[in-house]
């Protein structure tokens, strides 16, 4: 049987694996700028790839937050905790 610490956070490995996917995108975004800065030609495709970076990072976002909205729940009052942790 789990106790507190399982019912407040997740233990769905679905957040670690989407900040991963988000770090591994700035990544390539970052790579992706220093390659425009040294290379600075064809803009106009480079400049749609980095939106694309830009869109892909943002649908990642989004996940998270949905991921966020659907796996906890609603804060507790204060009291409510306090009768939660310090039971009788």
């Amino acid at each position: 049987m789990g106790g507190m610490k399982d019912w407040i956070i997740p233990q769905d490995k679905q957040f670690y694996d989407l900040l991963e996917e988000s770090a591994e995108n700035v990544r390539d975004g970052a790579e992706f700028l220093v390659h425009i800065v040294e290379n600075y030609d064809d803009l106009k495709n480079k400049c749609h790839k980095m939106k694309s970076l830009e869109h892909k990072g943002d649908e990642i976002t989004h996940k998270i937050y949905q991921l966020l909205n659907t796996t906890f729940i609603t804060l507790l009052s204060r009291t409510k905790y306090h009768v939660l942790l310090h039971p009788g």
